[in-house]
Order: structure tokens, then sequence, then C-alpha cells
């Protein structure tokens, strides 16, 4: 099911029936807002056997809905190993090369080769320019889907070969609709639809296991043992977060969260803060800061993150140039 985005469902759509389909399109937008889960749908339109494309009901639809059609290839980042190239979480050169070798067959059972490349900021400088050689030298009926958080992160000459379509976040009314007849109550319909902030994805798996909400809060409350805890505290768990460039931008999207909410509490509209549920601990805390300190803890955040996503920066040293300030 996919929520929100419809005009650029649409469009997609139109450009399948119209055979006007890109060798290769760059998805972007923030984390969890349904990018992969449109990458997949264009997949089914292109593979689908029936005239109202997508059926969902043609073997083709459900091969792919089972992820088992063989004219469709989804590949991400290796999980994090000891060392070695898979260490930090990258899209191995090998993945790549046994992709292109998959693109430069015809295909089997539908109407293209299809590749979905998730994360694709986390090709490294060789899987990259591998890449770059199947786009430079597109190959019939080959279509390629980068789908990526951080588009900033994929050499130019990646995205510039490429069809880049920008996801938004989803409005909060289209949002609501899906909290419509479940258990929840009102209070925990309102204090889902601030956590999830436009992203359909966060949505999903909070329906699909509640305990996701909790998981969120934790993520949060961490930030009040930084803001409260001692330097060498600080220090150990940017030790963790700075393993990768990933988790490391995630940590800095997290704490500006965070630190928003402390600025609209001082500015007198607690009524606007995502994090609710500690509404009290962020209201005490947010008395050992001035506005104008945490407004520069804030573009800060922000400095460091553009510093983080556009470089090969140690992203260690700088969480803890922050970790300085906060």
């Amino acid at each position: 099911m996919i929520i929100g985005h419809q005009k650029k469902v649409d469009f997609l759509k139109k450009s399948a029936e119209k055979n006007r389909v890109s060798h290769g399109y760059l998805f972007y937008g923030q984390e969890k807002i349904g990018k992969k889960k449109i990458a997949i749908e264009l997949a089914k339109t292109l593979q689908c056997l029936e005239k109202n494309k997508p059926c969902g009901l043609c073997k083709n639809c459900r091969d792919i809905d089972n992820n088992n059609h063989p004219d469709l290839v989804i590949i991400g980042k290796e999980e994090k190993s000891g060392d070695g190239e898979n260490s930090s979480g990258q899209i191995s050169i090998s993945k790549i090369r046994n992709l292109r070798k998959t693109l430069s067959l015809s295909p089997y059972l539908g109407n293209y080769k299809i590749a979905i490349i998730d994360d694709a900021h986390c090709l490294n400088i060789h899987s990259a320019n591998a890449l770059l050689k199947t786009l430079e030298e597109p190959k019939g009926k080959a279509v390629i889907i980068l789908v990526s958080s951080h588009p900033n992160l994929l050499p130019k000459t990646i995205r510039s070969r490429l069809q880049q379509i920008k996801f938004s976040l989803v409005p909060k009314n289209i949002l609501a609709k899906q909290l419509e007849g479940t258990a929840f109550k009102e209070e925990q319909k309102d204090e889902i639809l601030k956590i999830i902030q436009g992203r359909p994805g966060v949505l999903v798996e909070i329906l699909s296991d509640s305990r996701k909400k909790d998981g969120y809060k934790l993520f949060m409350k961490n930030f009040l043992g930084l803001a409260g805890g001692d330097l060498n505290a600080r220090f150990e768990y940017i030790k963790k977060v700075s393993e990768n460039k990933d988790d490391s931008l995630k940590f800095l999207e997290g704490l500006a969260v965070f630190f928003r909410d402390l600025f609209l509490i001082k500015a007198g509209v607690k009524n606007l803060i995502v994090n609710s549920f500690i509404e009290k601990e962020l209201t005490d805390l947010s008395e050992r800061y001035s506005r104008d300190n945490i407004e520069k803890i804030i573009k800060l955040i922000s400095r460091l993150g553009d510093i983080i996503a556009n470089s090969n920066i140690n992203q260690r040293i700088c969480l803890e140039v922050l970790m300085l300030e906060i």
C-alpha cells in the first residue's frame, strides 16, 4: 500500500504508458517516506501483464511482491562486518559488477530488466565508478532506480545521468486517515502523528509493531542523557554512532528535532513540540539554555550535517565538537 505521493505515482504510470521511461532514476527525499515502495510499484507497472497496470494479481506482479521476479534485482548496503570493504555498511563493487552482468541480459519474463539500488548514497568510490559505466552506456530495456535519503553523497557524474524525482513529507491529514479504525486512542494517534513527522514508512512500522513507537521514544530519551550527562558518556555514545556516515546523519537529524523542541518550549509554544511524551523533562532541560544558545546549536547541527554529508571529514571529531557545545 502506497500512502501519499499520488502525483509522483501518476507521473510514473503515465511515463510507462507512453513508453517514456528513463534508463535511470534517482528517487530522493527523507528516510521512510515511501521512495523504495514507489520504485517497486514502478517495477510492477513496467512488468505487469494486464492492461490496467499494475494489476497486482498477474504472475509478474505477484513475483515482484514476493521478491521472486528474475528481471528485478534489488540491492543495498552490506551489513556491517568487522573490517574490509563492508565494514562501514557500503554497497560493494562486487554487487555492482553482478548487477551489470544481470542488466546486460535480455528480459526473461518481463518487459524490462530492472535494478533498484536502495541507500544508493552508500556506494563507495569503486562501486560508484562501476555503476557510472553502466549509466554512460545504457542498453535496451534496462531501468536503474537509485533510492537515497542523502543524494548529495552521490557523485555529480552519477546524478547528472539520472532523472531526479524528489519525494516530500506526506501531509498529516493523509496519514491521519490511516489511523482511523485502529485500536489507538485519540491521544495515542496524536502522539504517533508527531513521531512519524510526515513519514508513512514509520507509520507502517508502528501499525505492524507498536513497539517501534517505544523504540523511537528510547532514541529521543538518549538525547536527554547526552545533554545532561558528563563528557565521557557523550564521547562514548559518539564513538558508536560515528562508525559510518549514515548513522552519523541519522543521529544529527534526531538531535535537530530534539533541540527544535527545546526552542519551541523557550518560545512558549509547547503544543508544537514533537516529543510531547517527555515534555516535562524537555521543559526542565530548557532552563539550562538561552534561546540564542539553542539557535546556535541548531545551526551547528545543520552545518555539521552538511559537512559530513558532502565530504570525507572525520565524523567522530565533528560529533565530538558538537558534544562540547551541548
